[in-house]
């Protein structure tokens, strides 16, 4: 099957950091990358598929270079990063723990 946004959610949401709490001296004020979790059993999608190029393409609005996607699918768990997001087209690189 294929990707399918309503079985894919953010996780872990950026946040800016209070400033007079965390000055900006010596603090990284970079966008941080996100979490996101998709739920490959409901969508009957295998590992393989889900780690293949362009599988989370119709996410390639919300996911940015960096971002960790967890994964359960027919064929196990999985952790992927966002290797690369032309705006188009989305590509991940399988993570192991």
């Amino acid at each position: 099957m294929a990707f399918a946004l309503a079985l894919f959610c953010r996780v872990q949401q950026t946040e800016d950091l209070d400033k007079t709490i965390n000055p900006n001296g010596g603090m990284d004020t970079t966008v941080r990358p996100q979490t996101w979790i998709y739920n490959g059993i409901t969508g009957v999608d295998t590992s393989a598929a889900i780690v293949a190029a362009n599988f989370f393409n119709g996410a390639h609005g919300y996911l940015s270079v960096g971002d960790m996607v967890i994964f359960n699918s027919t064929t196990g768990a999985g952790m992927c990063s966002v290797a690369t997001n032309d705006g188009t087209n989305v590509t991940t690189v399988l993570r192991t723990v």
